[in-house]
């Protein structure tokens, strides 16, 4: 249902919606994989419906680490971030968080 969400969050928004909706009713019992992913969907479908504020909280969420600590997961998140930053003229912030993704990308790849 999640992959479905992702390929529907850009072209319709709405569908991606409903099936995140849907996923949200058994947040607590999924797995921390899982929410990681969900974060992330959601955040792509509020970044799509140009609800930057909201993508923001979703991409912070997962870059805190909260259900899964990742690296790879981090760098995306931070690149996701300063993307939104980016568009919305915070050229500083957009600066810190791209600079980050470039960090965690180069920690993941040594590690990898």
């Amino acid at each position: 249902m999640l992959q479905r969400a992702k390929e529907l969050s850009r072209k319709n928004p709405d569908s991606s919606n409903y099936l995140l909706n849907e996923v949200m009713v058994r947040f607590e019992t999924l797995p921390d994989s899982i929410k990681a992913q969900y974060l992330s969907i959601r955040g792509n479908y509020h970044f799509f419906s140009s609800q930057y504020d909201s993508a923001l909280w979703y991409y912070k969420q997962n870059l805190s680490g909260i259900y899964i600590d990742s690296d790879q997961i981090k760098a995306k998140m931070a690149n996701n971030i300063g993307i939104i930053y980016n568009y919305t003229g915070k050229q500083d912030s957009a600066y810190k968080y791209l600079s980050l993704a470039y960090q965690l990308k180069k920690k993941w790849m040594i590690h990898q």
